[in-house]
């Protein structure tokens, strides 16, 4: 049984986390699309898109309560992904963030930890909402199955990228599908606990 969470506020913050899950998906989505239909690298939307993440995973980690240490820990990935964003912005601004495909810096490994919290979260809080019907019946996987996905993608688009430069957007644009996908679902249904194992579902 899965039980509805009583407050309120929590459940507006996961909506809105939503949407915001949504509108970084939606970026990705048409920065792709652009690409793969021949335009030029459009300005900001791929950049748009980790934060926008964030505050989608934040969501859904505060609305759906799932008492299990995956959702704690996915929690606090999601928090360190934001704070390395944060960290990123500070680096651009004082000019010390550079990237290199041919060296490894500081930037980049901050842009790489990034990546890596992001993915984490996804892998935890869709391991533990797992089979709680917290995004609707069939859906719950999503997360999970975005978060291991993660790395076959990146491997495609390497794969495509030697094939056809502009192929290389094919993962981002169905990786940022499955974000807009995700955000609709926190939208349209209401913050949810899953119950403790082993609880009683009768009130």
């Amino acid at each position: 049984m899965t039980v509805e969470a009583t407050n309120p506020n929590r459940g507006n913050l996961y909506r809105w986390a939503g949407v915001a899950a949504a509108l970084g998906g939606a970026c990705w989505v048409i920065k792709g699309g652009v690409i793969m239909l021949g335009g030029d690298q459009p300005r900001v939307l791929f950049e748009a898109g980790p934060p926008l993440f964030v505050i989608g995973l934040l969501g859904l980690s505060a609305g759906l309560a799932v008492e299990a240490r995956a959702a704690k820990i996915g929690g606090l990935l999601a928090y360190a992904g934001g704070a390395l964003i944060v960290l990123t912005g500070i680096l651009y601004a004082l000019g010390a963030l550079e990237l290199s495909e041919e060296s490894f810096s500081v930037g980049s490994a901050v842009v790489l930890s990034t990546f890596l919290a992001i993915t984490g979260s996804l892998v935890l809080l869709g391991a533990a909402i797992r089979g709680t019907h917290a995004l609707g019946p069939r859906w719950d996987v999503l997360p999970l199955v975005m978060g291991v996905t993660v790395l076959p993608l990146v491997l495609a688009g390497g794969i495509l990228r030697s094939l056809d430069e502009r192929l290389f957007e094919l993962p981002i644009v169905l990786f940022g599908s499955a974000w807009v996908v995700l955000g609709y679902l926190m939208w349209s249904t209401r913050s949810r606990r899953a119950p403790a194992k082993g609880r009683s579902s009768s009130a």
